[in-house]
């Protein structure tokens, strides 16, 4: 007998050394995750919170995602801290806030993808704010949980440490499904803007729909691969492993497209078009072509550019209005270069110059706000809008408005 007890205590022994030797390497891991989570996310933060920008108000939802994040992967870093140092000091100092701000992130994320595609109504109705009830469930569990003396908290979370309650269960099954519906939401309106037009501008930068589309799928697929795993284990740190895995993943995503397809430290400069097209003051023929012929070509871009409303994307170039007009390009520089005397900017912002003076005044568009103006009249940004409308009218688009509407 006691032999066999002997073996069975050396068994025990040899088991819990497994456990705990997983345990901290779990706690490692988190530990290295969660800060690269802060370092990563709150980083995009300041970016979107200090970089100046007509988009102000889009960015300020994003960075509200971001900040989220960024503070939820705090709480988490310095949870992991107190266990690793076995600090009882520090564990009375925590709360679980990073629950609550994981609830939010889909929203912020959501109002984010509706602002920068056009979707969102301005008004705020009650199916605006009901967006956050899956943040009251959190706020229950955080008030349930400071309830509770210090000591009493400070069990709770070396108990969750090793196996969940069913309280903290029922709130990540909860976000588990509420981020996973937003990124659905998300994509959904990626589909349906996809179908207008792949390549959108926004100020100076081009998103590709078809690659953001994608990486919600990704995002969605993470989700899924983790859900299984996380029931099965049913414990806080693998939970905590896979959900900084997915949003480092998705970070790292991000990042890399930013800096690889768009410069977002960039000033806006103006388009290629301007700088491949040679300004030349002269009121001569143009060479191989007549002023006849000129003047009919011109008719025919007008013509073409109104029918089409090419003047409304923002990125529009001289091949788009070449393939439109079945023109070709080097045509299309020289009359208006020399015949029109300008350079092919200046050429499309005066259509588009047109139909913001005729949205100004309509009584129709008076709720718009001039950004709102601005990319509805094809302009990548607001101050771009307010630099070309002074500079066709001699005024700006505010004491235009003043003076012309009633």
């Amino acid at each position: 007998m006691n032999c066999l007890f002997n073996g069975f205590t050396k068994t025990a022994s040899l088991d819990n050394c497994i456990f705990r030797s997983a345990l901290n390497t779990m706690i490692m891991i988190i530990k290295y995750l969660s800060f690269l989570a802060i370092v990563i996310f709150g980083f995009f933060t300041i970016i979107l919170f200090v970089k100046k920008s007509t988009t102000n108000k889009r960015n300020r939802l994003l960075a509200c995602f971001f900040l989220a994040t960024t503070i939820s992967s705090s709480f988490l870093f310095y949870l992991y801290i107190a266990f690793d140092e076995h600090s009882t000091i520090m564990l009375q100092y925590y709360f679980p806030l990073d629950i609550c701000l994981l609830t939010l992130m889909g929203p912020f994320l959501y109002f984010h993808m509706q602002q920068c595609f056009g979707q969102r109504k301005k008004e705020r109705t009650v199916q605006h704010y009901s967006h956050f009830l899956t943040a009251i469930p959190s706020a229950m569990y955080l008030g349930y949980f400071m309830r509770f003396p210090v000591q009493q908290r400070i069990a709770i979370l070396q108990q969750n440490y090793i196996h969940e309650s069913w309280q903290l269960q029922i709130i990540k099954a909860i976000f588990i499904i509420q981020i996973l519906l937003y990124f659905v939401a998300c994509t959904v309106i990626l589909k349906k803007t996809e179908r207008k037009n792949r390549i959108i501008s926004m100020g100076i930068i081009k998103i590709d729909i078809w690659w953001l589309q994608n990486y919600f799928i990704v995002n969605i697929a993470l989700i899924i691969v983790a859900i299984p795993i996380y029931m099965v284990y049913n414990n806080d740190n693998i939970y905590s492993i896979l959900l900084l895995m997915t949003v480092i993943i998705e970070s790292i995503l991000l990042l890399s497209k930013a800096l690889w397809q768009i410069n977002i430290y960039e000033e806006e400069k103006e388009s290629d078009d301007e700088l491949e097209i040679p300004f030349r003051n002269t009121n001569r023929t143009i060479k191989h072509i007549t002023n006849e012929n000129a003047d009919k070509w011109i008719d025919q871009l007008t013509q073409t550019i109104e029918k089409h409303k090419l003047y409304l994307k923002a990125d529009c170039t001289i091949n788009d209005i070449s393939k439109a007009s079945e023109l070709p390009r080097h045509i299309i520089s020289k009359i208006i270069n020399n015949r029109l005397q300008m350079k092919f900017p200046d050429f499309i912002n005066a259509f588009r110059i047109k139909i913001a003076k005729e949205i100004l005044v309509d009584k129709e568009f008076q709720d718009l706000t001039f950004e709102s103006i601005a990319l509805k009249c094809g302009f990548g940004s607001k101050s771009n809008f307010n630099k070309k409308f002074k500079k066709f009218t001699n005024t700006t688009p505010t004491q235009y408005k003043r003076r012309n509407v009633k």
